[in-house]
């Protein structure tokens, strides 16, 4: 029995990501990809509670209330829903594909789902944060569940194969874009003294060295950091207090594209210093808009940024701040930008919107009518 209805597949996508505020990265793949797949495809966004993040153009809804806490239900009663669940489901869509944002099960009897891993920061990292571990085992039923498996970089892709070595499903690539920072109206960028910092600063993102940096005296005197993101809690501001570097670091809050891009351009530098990710996505929106990255030095980040970033080893106060002088004394900056923005135009979301098509064909059962464009393969970087 084909999935298709006709020439079109319908994608059943559990919409986590839709519901929450906290998830924006990855809100942002799957508004960018959706709002490209084309007209091949008919898609239902399942939710099971309010939609607080924009949805694509062009999708449906579908309200099932199929997630719940665990111990909110009585068992007997948490079956019984489930089992209406999957008869409504099954009823209406019985041949769909399901697309899970976040890891959650297909309910139906005979499952076809498609997962995309992001990173393998919970299989990694567990240590440092008892939560990973447990939605390590979550993810790896949703992953051992799956018809087909993307990844959103080579990098991650190699890990998943080394962390699931059983795997009988495809696992293929699908990188991401960063079009959606479309560079503002102004003539040309007048580069002012700060760095730019962009995202949550807990855990392996590693916001502590950057703190360490600035207090540190080979850091330039000149350079404040700008820092995107949720507001400082009271402990952060003690900590930036007590390390005298409270006037030094300043809060832009939540900011739209629109002005993330304009800080993009008039930053020195923008400063990534993660312990772990998956592909790095505010690096590439970085160089789309020629500001060039302060990033770690991770394999991934090889991969995805090549030759228009600097490195520095995530571990080492010192590495860090060699790394933002050499990028404050550039002399031939014109070149690295260059560099930048030629890196971040292999990138694009209508090739993650056609690799992810072609995903959904296969396991429909359709592969090959088409072809997608194929995800670029690790950049070369120099060091």
């Amino acid at each position: 029995m084909s999935v298709a209805s006709g020439d079109r597949l319908t994608v059943l996508v559990d919409g986590v990501v839709f519901e929450n505020r906290s998830q924006i990265g990855i809100w942002r793949v799957f508004y960018e990809t959706l709002s490209r797949l084309g007209d091949g495809f008919d898609v239902v966004v399942v939710l099971a509670g309010d939609a607080v993040q924009e949805l694509p153009a062009g999708v449906s809804t579908l309200r099932l209330g199929h997630r719940y806490p665990h111990g909110s239900k009585l068992r007997f009663d948490r079956r019984w829903r489930r089992r209406q669940i999957i008869r409504r489901i099954d009823h209406h869509y019985p041949n769909a594909i399901w697309h899970s944002t976040y890891f959650t099960f297909d309910p139906r009897v005979r499952p076809r789902s498609v997962v995309t891993v992001y990173d393998l920061i919970a299989e990694e990292l567990f240590y440092a944060n008892r939560n990973f571990e447990e939605h390590a085992q979550d993810k790896r039923a949703a992953i051992l569940q799956a018809s087909a498996i993307s990844t959103i970089s080579h990098d991650t892709k190699q890990k998943l194969l080394q962390y699931y070595p059983d795997l009988s499903c495809p696992v293929s690539v699908a990188t991401l874009g960063a079009e959606h920072i479309v560079p503002p109206a102004e003539p040309s960028p007048v580069r002012e003294p700060f760095a730019l910092f962009v995202g949550d600063r807990y855990g392996y993102k590693n916001f502590s060295i950057l703190v360490d940096a600035v207090a540190s005296t080979q850091w330039p005197e000149y350079l404040r950091v700008k820092v995107v993101g949720a507001p400082f809690s009271e402990a952060e501001s003690r900590l930036l207090e007590c390390r005298g570097v409270r006037r030094r670091f300043e809060h832009e809050g939540r900011v739209d594209d629109a002005m993330l891009a304009t800080l993009y351009r008039r930053s020195t530098c923008f400063v990534f210093p993660s312990l772990n990710e998956g592909f790095g996505l505010p690096a590439v929106e970085a160089q789309s808009l020629g500001t060039i990255p302060v990033v770690s030095d991770l394999p991934v980040f090889r991969e995805v940024c090549g030759s228009g970033a600097y490195y520095f080893d995530p571990h080492f106060t010192d590495s860090l701040c060699r790394a933002i002088q050499q990028v404050c004394q550039i002399e031939d900056r014109p070149l690295v930008v260059e560099a930048c923005q030629k890196n971040a135009q292999r990138f694009r979301w209508q090739a993650t919107a056609d690799a992810m098509a072609e995903v959904y064909r296969s396991v429909a059962g359709l592969n090959g009518s088409r072809g997608a464009t194929p995800s670029p393969p690790p950049a070369r970087s120099s060091a």
